[in-house]
């Protein structure tokens, strides 16, 4: 009754000694993922870009199972993803370099460090994150199976042309 007009009823993450609720505690399990960077072209802050360039270590959080950086200039950068060092990799003429593949379903921790051998005209710009697509391989298996399922379908009206003649013959 003392909370009927309370606005926060059925809101309130916390009780009113601070205890917490399951919403709370629910919130507090999935931190890590809702802070973390989806699929998408995400460009560097320029907090990250001058860490970058004074060859300090960037820390991302992303959730996908392919990184790529994209950077201008020459240079090599240092990854090491989820704890373990994947050495380092070198950007290309196109300016996007791939970090990692086929990791995961889940949070990855990130961390970038642009080489000392890195050259002068290095600007770090930005990182992708994507998932594999289903319709890479689903599509084919769809095709099989119509192309099974026509093949047993023609075969079943070859079978029913060929009884019902049989039956026509047998009573005429």
């Amino acid at each position: 009754p003392d909370q009927a007009h309370n606005p926060t009823r059925g809101f309130g993450i916390v009780n009113h000694d601070f205890s917490p609720q399951p919403a709370y505690t629910a919130l507090q399990r999935a931190a890590p993922t809702i802070h973390a960077t989806g699929v998408g072209s995400h460009p560097f802050s320029n907090a990250q870009v001058e860490r970058l360039l004074d060859r300090e270590s960037v820390k991302l959080l992303v959730v996908g199972d392919r990184i790529d950086l994209v950077a201008g200039g020459a240079g090599t950068f240092g990854v090491t993803i989820d704890g373990v060092e994947r050495g380092d990799v070198r950007l290309d003429d196109t300016g996007r370099v791939t970090l990692a593949r086929g990791l995961g379903d889940g949070v990855h921790d990130v961390v970038l460090r642009a080489s000392p051998s890195s050259g002068a005209n290095l600007v770090p710009i930005g990182f992708i994150v994507s998932v594999s697509s289903i319709q890479g391989w689903i599509y084919p298996w769809i095709n099989g199976a119509l192309a099974v399922a026509i093949v047993l379908n023609i075969a079943s009206v070859v079978w029913m042309i060929r009884d019902y003649r049989a039956q026509r013959a047998r009573s005429g």
